[in-house]
């Protein structure tokens, strides 16, 4: 963690009744002491946290939906931001600024909501909404890597 450089978030397995889940822990690299940041309720299959170690996202599937948790602060409960049901299109968060108010996400539809063929990377701002896209026709584009030397400026 930026903040923490002895200690890195590492998703940890345990078994449950009926499948392995990952919780989320935080590891001493020099004493190896782990202590547990997110418990897995058991449909959680992804989170969402940043260079801090702030988990602010999660990915639950439930039944036949994917559904996106997001929370501003560790403190506040987990609030639903989207839903979407098996074979529709939708968006997946590939990155997220550190005031959580740029989004950058993957997806199949257009900002008007309109199918494509391939992924594209679009940027959505929270507040206020706003949009802004990169993309090519010819290849799916699905995440974004970035470094605090070379944030993404549009």
């Amino acid at each position: 963690m930026e903040d923490d450089p002895r200690r890195v978030l590492v998703a940890v397995s345990r078994a449950t009744a009926t499948s392995v889940v990952q919780d989320l822990e935080v590891l001493d690299i020099y004493t190896g002491q782990r202590t547990r940041k997110e418990r897995n309720p058991g449909d959680v299959v992804a989170w969402l946290a940043d260079r801090r170690g702030l988990v602010y996202g999660a990915l639950q599937v439930t039944g036949l939906d994917t559904i996106f948790l997001y929370r501003e602060q560790e403190s506040q409960p987990w609030q639903e931001w989207s839903r979407i049901k098996a074979g529709e299109h939708g968006w997946a968060p590939a990155w997220r600024s550190e005031d959580g108010r740029r989004w950058y996400v993957a997806s199949r539809l257009t900002p008007e909501g309109k199918p494509r063929d391939t992924a594209a990377i679009y940027r959505y701002d929270r507040r206020p909404a706003r949009s802004g896209n990169w993309s090519t026709r010819a290849r799916d584009t699905t995440w974004v890597a970035c470094s605090p030397h070379a944030w993404p400026t549009t």
